[in-house]
This record gives structure tokens, sequence and C-alpha cells, in this order.
């Protein structure tokens, strides 16, 4: 009897090792892949919106009604204005918290947006650019991100979680949506 326990003692040394050994190769391999990811991304995509374009660029530039709209945002605050930068912080999807700056370009052709996940897992920005098409009536709106993720491990993580292009995409469909909404502005 004396030796079962000194079996079943050893089993349980020895499921432990394997486990730590088995979450240590995981995290090893995710740390590989990581590495080959490349450190920085950019996506960009366009939508075209029937209003004009000083309507799109008021919709982005106005900060603080982005939660009324835009679905990946669920709050902002802590609004400092420092000349023609406007920082804030943003509260997205997943209850992560973007350290927000806000250049308003030339009006209405413009906006860029930096941003920095608060525990300085990923930094980038986003550039707005609003052409005018349809004699004016109508806005091509397009969204570049340049984005950096320098922890190979977040990295990893990241390419399986979320997709620069979709976050995009979306983005640009809640704005489409919100502005053909509104009343056009004569």
């Amino acid at each position: 009897m004396g030796d079962d326990k000194k079996k079943g003692g050893i089993g349980l040394v020895k499921l432990l090792v394997y486990g730590v050994l088995l979450i240590a190769a995981c995290g090893g391999g995710l740390f590989i892949y990581g590495s080959s990811i490349p450190e920085e991304h950019l996506a960009s995509s366009s939508i075209e919106v029937d209003r004009w374009p000083l309507e799109c660029y008021d919709l982005v530039a106005d900060a603080q009604n982005l939660p009324k709209w835009a679905s990946s945002v669920k709050e902002v605050r802590d609004f400092k204005k420092d000349g023609d930068k406007l920082t804030y912080t943003q509260v997205v999807s997943g209850n992560m918290e973007l350290i927000t700056t806000q250049t308003n370009g030339f009006r209405p052709n413009e906006i860029t947006i930096e941003v920095r996940e608060a525990n300085d897992k990923f930094s980038g920005k986003w550039a707005f650019k609003f052409t005018p098409i349809k004699d004016g009536k109508g806005t091509k709106v397009t969204l570049t991100e340049m984005g950096k993720t320098p922890n190979p491990l977040m990295r990893a993580i990241g390419s399986f979680m979320m997709n620069p292009e979709d976050t995009i995409k979306q983005y640009l469909q809640d704005l489409k949506k919100q502005a053909e909404s509104k009343k056009p502005t004569s």
C-alpha cells in the first residue's frame, strides 16, 4: 500500500511538470509565431457616403458623440484641448482603454487620430481623408490605419483576435449609417 501512495504522488508531480512544460511550449510557440509577424502594419479602406464632406468630417471630429454611433466605442472621457490637438480616453470593445490624440487637419479634408493602448501594448494612427464626389454632394471617406505592436506575444494573440481591416470597415459602415440617417444640409 505504501508503494501505491508513492506512485500516486510521483504521478501528480509528473502531471504538474508536464502541465508546466505544455504551457511553456505554447507560450514559446506563440512567441515564435508572433516574431514572424511584422511589428508594424498598414490597413486601409474607403466608403462612399451620400453627404457633404463637411458633414462627414464633423461627425468624426466630434469625439464626445462617438459612442452614439461608432459601435466599437463604448465611452469617451478625460478631454484635454491643447491648441489644435484634443486628447481623450476611449473605452472600446473589451473595455480596452485607448489614450487618443486627435488632430483636426484642413477642414473638411483630413483628420488624424493617434492612439496608444493604456498599458502600451500597441499604438497607431488613423488618417482620415474626405474627398468630394458626385459634384460635391457625396464624400469618399478613406481611413488608413498605421499600427505598431512591439511585443511578439501580443502580435500573435492579436492576429487571432482582431483584423485591422475589419475594424476599419466597421467604423466606416457606422459612419455612413450615422451620416445618412441625418437630414442633409443644403
